[in-house]
Formats: C-alpha cells, sequence, structure tokens
C-alpha cells in the first residue's frame, strides 16, 4: 500500500507529487479535518495507512495546526526525521498537533 511511497528518497518541495490526492483548507480530506486555514494540506489513505503532507510555504512565521484523524492511529511518524509523534484523544475523536516552522513542511506517516 503506503509503503512504496516511504521508500522513494524524497527532495524538497517534490514529495506533493507522488502522494497528491486531494488538497483541503479546514475542509475533509479521506475524513480528516484541520484547523489552520493558513497551512496547505494533501493527503492520501490507502486502507489502514495514511500520508500527510502539511505545507507553509513562502510564509515568514511558523504556524500550528491540529489534524482531527479519522480513526484511532496505531502509529504516528514524521517520515523525514523518522521520529515518532504523540496525538491525544478527547470525547471519543484522535487529534495530531503539528508545528510548521517558516517556509517549510511536515510529512506524516499515520497507520490505523
Amino acid at each position: 500500500a503506503l509503503r512504496k511511497y516511504l521508500k522513494i528518497g524524497f527532495k524538497t518541495g517534490t514529495a506533493t507529487t507522488s502522494v497528491a490526492h486531494s488538497m483541503w483548507r479546514r475542509r475533509r480530506m479521506n475524513t480528516a479535518k484541520a484547523s489552520s486555514r493558513k497551512l496547505l494540506y494533501t493527503g492520501r489513505r490507502l486502507g489502514n495507512e495514511m500520508l500527510i503532507l502539511v505545507g507553509n510555504y513562502g510564509k515568514y512565521t511558523g504556524e500550528t495546526t491540529t489534524l482531527e484523524l479519522p480513526g484511532k492511529p496505531v502509529q504516528i511518524k514524521d517520515i523525514f526525521t523518522g521520529k515518532p509523534l504523540k496525538g491525544t484523544a478527547k470525547a471519543g475523536k484522535h487529534f495530531l498537533t503539528v508545528n510548521v516552522e517558516k517556509d517549510s513542511y511536515r510529512f506524516l506517516y499515520i497507520k490505523f
């Protein structure tokens, strides 16, 4: 499924072409929602795996966003750093808060 995307050596700014499926601004994207309208989001979900690219392109300040996930995550990982991330749960919903530095992006892998 999505493992083939993880084996590709992505370069800055090229990841969107490989994972582009749908974009949204504070709208549903494969049943995920985001809190910040200042960021751009691209996502792809296949089965129990999901890739999300959160971009803060051409901006002069960092931005924090909270993603409402479409299920309980078993694993969340920043693909570029390889570090695991922790989500939160509230009232039966699952969330992930990430900070995106100025003129940068975050590329996330989520397994449900």
